[in-house]
């Protein structure tokens, strides 16, 4: 609740998004405790990243994460998706 928060704000840049990864057990609680901590006070997004084999990669998931990157938003996701994602 500290220290992923501190590592969101150094490592996001205009030029890259930062990729928070955890167990899908406490993706929710992740992303809640990240929200309180960045959007409430710095205006920066804070979104779930989710994608299946089954799922195309599109324009569209092409298109929300370059505007995550512009906007220097966390992407919180579990380890599967990340996984689909690059299989």
């Amino acid at each position: 609740t500290v220290v992923t928060p501190l590592v969101v704000l150094l490592a996001a840049t205009a030029s890259r998004a930062c990729v928070v990864c955890c167990p899908a057990a406490i993706l929710e609680f992740t992303c809640q405790v990240l929200r309180q901590r960045l959007h409430s006070v710095l205006a920066r997004p804070v979104t779930i990243f989710s994608f299946t084999r089954s799922d195309e990669v599109s324009d569209d998931l092409y298109l929300r994460l370059l505007f995550a990157q512009d906007a220097r938003a966390a992407l919180c996701a579990g380890p599967m998706a990340l996984k689909s994602l690059l299989l």
